[in-house]
């Protein structure tokens, strides 16, 4: 993720900035360059969700955006319970 990252604030695309309290977290935000960018390809997206809402169903498609949503809803607790499996690691290793 950081070389994707890297390439957008290159590219003009994103600024980053280091979170003050956490130096491991960076708060990522568009530019004006990417919103135009996604305004441009905002309606072939919105075709290509159409197609596949057609192939797929409306019934399956519902539930599969239901589905994304609860998870991106726990993201944030699987990331705080990933750092503290990390940290637990990183002590057992300090007791070696």
């Amino acid at each position: 993720m950081a070389g994707v990252l890297e390439r957008m604030e290159q590219g003009g695309y994103i600024t980053r900035r280091r979170v003050q309290h956490d130096q491991r977290r960076v708060l990522v935000s568009l530019t004006a360059k990417s919103r135009r960018l996604a305004a441009e390809i905002s309606p072939d997206i919105e075709a290509t969700y159409r197609r596949l809402e057609d192939m797929l169903g409306r019934e399956f498609s519902s539930q599969l955006h239901g589905a994304l949503d609860f998870l991106f809803e726990k993201l944030p607790l699987l990331e705080t319970a990933a750092e503290a499996g990390v940290e637990r690691s990183e002590r057992r290793s300090r007791r070696l």
